[in-house]
């Protein structure tokens, strides 16, 4: 009794995601074929090179063990873009609505950028934060603003997206709310109660779009923080 007091939303819309992927990826498994026949095959297929496409086109392509990302970024994609969609869904939890969530994914993205960083470069990795030419007087300045700008990667990547799923569903919420206090009231507001009902619909279209958006913008920041690890940039 106890785990389901502390199953919170959160948990357990977290666990649905993992859930819808896993469930989808061991069908890809069981029905996949050499020449790709089922639509689910064919969309998870595409998406593995969307995303493989977005990494190669958006990192350093002469460092081969950027690939190693791959998969990660994959997943990353896939949870989030899932996630975002699942919130759509009546009565649902938007799991990236949640800043933890987001801090989380991000963080952990900064954490593997900087290893993997580390490891091309060894200790010349710390050259990311003092440009080359800087004078030395002006050395120790440039090297404190290089140093809050670099680690505010992870706030700037946790908070666009919190921000924006969070924006668009809370509005979502409260024009279904007042369009059913319309219909509730009868009369002529019934008639006006279609208005807000026209405007969540376009609010919805727009906020699929949104969501797709925004795992684009995600996945590819990731990329390109990568690039900037692997070329000093």
């Amino acid at each position: 009794m106890s785990v389901f007091v502390l199953l919170s939303n959160l948990n357990l819309f977290t666990l649905v995601v993992f859930l819808i992927i896993a469930l989808i990826m061991r069908y890809i498994s069981l029905y996949s074929y050499v020449v790709p026949a089922a639509p689910a095959q064919i969309i998870a297929e595409g998406a593995v090179s969307f995303v493989g496409g977005l990494v190669g086109e958006n990192t350093a392509a002469k460092h081969k063990i950027l690939h190693v990302f791959v998969p990660y970024v994959f997943v990353v994609f896939s949870f989030i873009l899932v996630s975002n969609f699942a919130g759509m869904v009546p009565y649902s939890f938007t799991v990236t609505s949640s800043l933890a969530v987001t801090f989380a994914i991000a963080a952990a993205s900064f954490i593997g950028v900087n290893i993997v960083g580390a490891r091309i470069h060894k200790l010349g990795f710390l050259a990311i934060f003092l440009p080359p030419g800087c004078p030395i007087f002006i050395s120790p300045f440039i090297i404190l603003i290089e140093t809050v700008s670099y680690a505010a990667r992870v706030l700037s990547l946790s908070i666009r997206l919190f921000a924006n799923m969070m924006a668009g569903h809370t509005l979502l919420k409260i024009l279904a709310g007042f369009a059913w206090q319309m219909f509730g009231s009868g009369g002529i507001w019934l008639l006006i109660g279609f208005a807000p009902v026209a405007i969540i619909s376009a609010v919805s279209v727009l906020e699929l779009a949104v969501a797709f958006l925004q795992t684009y913008v995600f996945t590819v920041l990731i990329c390109l923080y990568i690039k900037d690890a692997a070329e000093l940039h």
